[in-house]
């Protein structure tokens, strides 16, 4: 998931094979230096009131893709 974070933020292929995978160690350094928490983690807030939720959510790239009949 963190994979898949990184390579579309960064616009790269990530291969997460269990083959020739990058490490996970390299790509949370990368994902903290895409200005993203490096355990993928971000703070929601409640989309009524404003108020910060008090978890912190992992958030992948999927989530943030919109299906097409919405």
């Amino acid at each position: 998931m963190i994979g898949g974070k990184v390579g579309s933020l960064a616009g790269r292929y990530i291969d997460g094979t269990s083959f020739e995978s990058e490490n996970h160690v390299d790509l949370r350094k990368e994902l903290a230096s895409l200005g993203f928490r490096e355990d993928g983690t971000e703070t929601f807030y409640n989309g009524r009131s404003g108020e910060m939720l008090k978890a912190q959510i992992f958030v992948g790239d999927a989530y943030y893709l919109k299906l097409k009949h919405m």
